[in-house]
């Protein structure tokens, strides 16, 4: 097996994961609630974002089992697509974040939320997508910075594990 091969096995492995953590950590407060009809969105930009970072983590599945299948004109056209995809996603989950702040400016806890998200998820997803643009004929080097993009994203999804499943308080 190749070291291309390889590392796109390695990449689908975890986007597969990567997908799984997303729906379990989002079901109690979303997908669980959107399945049985009580869900009632905190913003009007919830879905938009849920929408593109579902489409985003598909994507990063996809990619990688497009390499494997050495279908590189596919792989390339889904990557103009995901340029739309990652403007998409981030807008939505900038708008999202400014939608959800607190309107006291006392609430300590949403207000340092909103600016650990903004520092560790844009301040990572946004480079390392404009770097992963740039690289993308050296490839060991544009796969490891779309990792990085698609892992700056995840902390809401452990945290909200951590939180939800295992008994986290969100406050400390």
């Amino acid at each position: 097996m190749s070291a291309i091969n390889r590392d796109a096995k390695t990449m689908t492995n975890i986007a597969i994961f990567f997908l799984i953590i997303a729906i379990i950590g989002f079901w109690p407060n979303y997908f669980g609630p959107l399945f049985t009809g009580t869900l009632t969105p905190s913003s009007v930009w919830m879905h938009p974002h849920v929408i593109t970072s579902l489409f985003w983590l598909g994507l990063f599945l996809a990619q990688p089992a497009l390499i494997r299948a050495r279908s590189y004109l596919w792989h390339k056209r889904m990557g103009y697509a995901a340029v739309l995809l990652f403007i998409a996603n981030t807008g939505t989950g900038f708008m999202l974040q400014v939608d959800l702040l607190p309107v006291n400016s006392e609430d300590f806890n949403s207000i340092a939320a909103f600016t650990s998200r903004f520092i560790s998820g844009l301040g990572i997803y946004i480079p390392a997508f404009v770097f992963a643009l740039i690289y993308r004929k050296k490839i060991d080097i544009h796969l490891r910075l779309m990792y990085l993009a698609t892992m700056s994203l995840m902390p809401s999804p452990f945290g909200r594990i951590l939180i939800e499943y295992i008994g986290l308080d969100p406050t400390i």
